[in-house]
């Protein structure tokens, strides 16, 4: 039961270091298996997370920089559609 709640509550800034987590905590012998849905949640949250970096990374890009759309993208390892979402976004303000 712990297992559970460190694996879905204790989430690092680091998705790596999740990701290393993770698997240490599946060579753990006697351990109760957590399938599908506790795994599902876990990547969602990994997933939200690393959209927020990447949102705050590209709005720092936009607003301090004089770098391209398309530069940027490739800086931040996005698509240039998410960097024009939030270029717009940022205008809209």
């Amino acid at each position: 039961m712990i297992l559970v709640f460190l694996r879905n509550y204790i989430l690092f800034e680091d998705p790596q270091t999740n990701r290393i987590f993770d698997k240490q905590i599946d060579k753990i012998p006697n351990k109760k298996s957590t399938m599908g849905l506790i795994e599902q949640i876990t990547e969602m949250r990994i997933h939200e997370a690393e959209e927020i970096r990447d949102t705050k990374f590209v709005t720092n890009l936009l607003l301090n920089s004089d770098h391209s759309v398309e530069e940027i993208a490739s800086f931040a390892g996005v698509s240039i559609s998410f960097v024009e979402k939030i270029k717009e976004a940022l205008c809209t303000k």
